[in-house]
């Protein structure tokens, strides 16, 4: 290096946070911080709520619920990044207004990507990594010019990630239902937007684990077919984020291929 030169300084990776059903921001951040702590030098993290309080609902046995910690200002079963109320309850209006649930979750993200944006990219665990994933595929549609059918969502203009972080996520609608998680089979509403969006180009780290009994892992499999060249790391856990030396090593690959890419 010539004498005098001064050597850039790359900035840190600008991330949104999706916490899961049931969660909240707060409680998102607590049960993350392991898994996070290695590229804390590398990543600004931005946690966001959801707009929609959750049911209440009889927590599967395997489950690490999140109601205690996470109720804080937002009730005591957290949030929700959809209402699909209406659809278990049978009403006639249920679809319309599961959409437009995931609409208005669709504009809180877009307004904070217009006001504390904009973020390279977004980490997202089990129903907040069907909504991120359904945000990469719109995405994907949209570059692409490609109408989605049917569906009616519509991205807003501030709304864009360079790479996706997914954990314990499924593709909507494509798996088993148990009476646990009956919230989980109206996702299918949504499928037509992967259907248009296929393949999506981002880069992608799906996390998973052999012993979710939530989300079993072939439903974060499928997923994580829709990119490309997904990242993925299998854990033996179960429903949450490990912050175990292999899975942290593996994040902070990606992490620093990202930062690489885009902190200049």
């Amino acid at each position: 290096m010539a004498a005098g030169a001064v050597t850039a300084q790359r900035r840190q990776l600008r991330v949104l946070c999706l916490h899961g059903h049931g969660q909240t921001p707060l409680s998102f951040r607590e049960k993350t911080g392991g898994f996070r702590k290695g590229v804390k030098k590398l990543v600004d993290w931005t946690f966001l709520a959801a707009p929609h309080a959750a049911p209440p609902r009889v927590v599967h046995p395997a489950e690490v619920s999140d109601a205690a910690e996470g109720s804080d200002a937002y009730g005591a079963h957290g949030l929700s990044w959809y209402d699909f109320t209406a659809l278990i309850s049978g009403r006639p209006e249920g679809a319309r207004t599961f959409l437009q649930s995931v609409q208005q979750s669709l504009d809180v993200i877009d307004a904070a990507c217009e006001i504390d944006g904009p973020f390279d990219g977004v980490f997202a665990f089990s129903q907040g990594a069907s909504l991120a994933a359904l945000i990469m595929a719109l995405s994907e549609t949209r570059s692409n010019g490609v109408d989605v059918p049917g569906i009616g969502l519509v991205l807003g203009p501030h709304t864009s990630f360079g790479f996706a972080a997914l954990a314990a996520g499924f593709l909507p609608g494509d798996g088993r239902i148990s009476a646990d998680t009956p919230h989980l089979e109206h996702t299918a509403l949504l499928q037509p937007a992967f259907v248009a969006a296929v393949p999506i180009q981002a880069a992608a780290f799906v996390l998973y684990g052999t012993g979710d009994r939530i989300i079993p892992a072939e439903r974060s499999q499928k997923l994580a077919a829709l990119f490309v060249a997904p990242a993925m790391v299998e854990h033996e856990g179960g429903h949450h984020v490990p912050s175990s030396a292999v899975v942290r090593k593996a994040f902070q690959a990606f992490v620093q291929n990202e930062h690489t890419l885009r902190a200049v």
